[in-house]
């Protein structure tokens, strides 16, 4: 077999295995949201089964309470012995730990599988060394179980023997799933004096809907993926030569999950994993989708062209789909953390949000979920700066662009180029531009830049971005 047939061959073999891969992915969460249903009907026959047929209310709620005492026992393993969980602690856990120390609601949000429940579950172990009694800090997920907070309470301080009143750290995981979750959250920390209340969740919108009522009570952390920093550590790697320190930065642009760092992990699988569970689960639940696929082809489209601009009018009609719903379902997995919309740059606010957008993956790993298809170099660095610099913006004017425009007074301009010889007239829109009164030019390692576009713009290698754009913003 001769080496074209041989790589034909295998490249299908990938592919179908892949497919089938995916496959087995979206029926397993299929069948987990069918549990969790099934779960909810028991719960609510039972209630109707008591009503309709005089049932006896007691022996409803004995039933009721065996369940949510199970629950509470399996999350609070820490009553018992500590949590399992890694050394490694993210950047933003001893902010945490400070947070802790007052009365504020603490809120932590940020995409899944970058480490929100396991950074919590750090902080408990971390207490609790510290001498604050494990039965005082009650931790319940709602991914599986939404029974109302103050009954989650409630069995709480019965189960353990507590007092009502008594000085308790209360922290309610993937709060999105509650219905009314902010009120029930205000009801409780305006009850619970003493209490310290931490909720988390993995969707923006969800967690920032009925904000108005926590204003004033509340603390809010977002926690992205890691850093390149967290990457090496987690490697156990310290970076001594610019050509190794950009072989690993390619190699963090795929693994930014900290799961996904270790060699054994599939980086493949484990975004399809991650992806199918957002599309066909999170956005089910939350927002009583029927049909996920088109979702789902959307969020390819963007995967495989980042920063391309999408019209809704035009993607209506390529999917034969309600223009409507194609913003909707846009503005779903940008609430999901799945996608970034950057808008086009005008001093007037409202023309930008009129204007065209781009879209972008969240954050550059999310590319796996269109593999085998390769995304070349330029569009995936371009992702990488967006997801580094939290852009927000990009600047295009009868032809004329600026990739991005970001800072806190929105007068730094960014513009990325990966080509191995970075021309002067490769950023002329940059160096020309007025709206702009910084110029960066992110370059790939081992490129030639031109020493007149020094002169106008300060270039930065890829890999060292942040560290520099976070010294030079302060």
């Amino acid at each position: 077999m001769n080496d074209a047939v041989y790589a034909e061959v295998r490249h299908e073999i990938i592919t179908d295995y892949a497919k089938v891969r995916h496959q087995i992915v979206t029926v397993c969460v299929k069948l987990r949201h069918k549990i969790v249903t099934v779960c909810e009907k028991v719960r609510h026959e039972l209630r109707r089964f008591t009503h309709e047929c005089g049932g006896d209310l007691y022996t409803l709620n004995m039933l009721l309470h065996v369940l949510l005492n199970e629950e509470l026992r399996i999350q609070n393993k820490h009553w018992v012995t500590p949590f399992d969980t890694p050394k490694f602690h993210r950047r933003l856990f001893d902010e945490l730990l400070l947070n802790l120390n007052n009365k504020f609601i603490l809120s932590v949000m940020g995409p899944r599988r970058v480490g929100k429940t396991t950074m919590l579950k750090q902080a408990i172990n971390h207490l609790v060394k510290d001498g604050t009694d494990p039965t005082d800090i009650l931790y319940f997920s709602l991914d599986t179980h939404t029974k109302d907070l103050l009954s989650i309470y409630n069995k709480f301080i019965e189960e353990l023997d507590k007092e009502m009143w008594g000085q308790y750290i209360l922290i309610f995981d993937e709060i999105q799933y509650l219905d009314n979750w902010a009120s029930q959250v205000k009801l409780l920390y305006d009850s619970l004096e003493h209490c310290k209340i931490v909720i988390s969740g993995s969707s923006t919108t969800d967690l920032r809907r009925g904000k108005e009522s926590l204003a004033g009570r509340e603390i809010e952390m977002f926690l992205p993926p890691l850093n390149f920093d967290e990457y090496l550590s987690l490697r156990g790697l310290s970076v001594v030569t610019e050509s190794m320190r950009w072989k690993e930065y390619l190699r963090y642009m795929n693994h930014q999950l900290p799961e996904m760092v270790a060699p054994s992990i599939d980086p493949r699988a484990y975004i399809s994993l991650l992806v199918v569970k957002i599309i066909s689960n999170d956005l089910v639940r939350l927002h009583g989708l029927k049909d996920t696929s088109t979702v789902d082809t959307i969020f390819r489209i963007i995967c495989k062209s980042p920063g391309e601009v999408i019209v809704a009018r035009d993607l209506s009609n390529e999917l034969g789909v309600d223009e409507r719903k194609v913003r909707t379902y846009l503005r779903y997995l940008e609430q999901a953390l799945l996608i970034r919309k950057v808008y086009n740059y005008s001093r007037n606010a409202r023309k930008s949000e009129h204007r065209h957008k781009r879209y972008y993956p969240y954050f550059t790993t999310l590319h796996w979920y269109v593999h085998p298809y390769e995304i070349e170099l330029g569009k995936k660095a371009e992702t990488e700066v967006a997801f580094q610099l939290g852009a927000e913006y990009f600047w295009n004017d009868r032809g004329r662009e600026i990739d991005f425009i970001v800072g806190d007074e929105l007068d730094i301009g960014v513009e990325v180029n990966m080509r191995n010889s970075v021309m002067l007239k490769h950023i002329r829109s940059l160096v020309t531009s007025s709206i702009v009164k910084h110029k960066f030019v992110v370059v790939k390692h081992g490129g030639n830049v031109d020493p007149r576009v020094s002169k106008h713009a300060t270039a930065v290698e890829l890999s060292r971005l942040q560290l520099v754009y976070s010294e030079y913003t302060g």
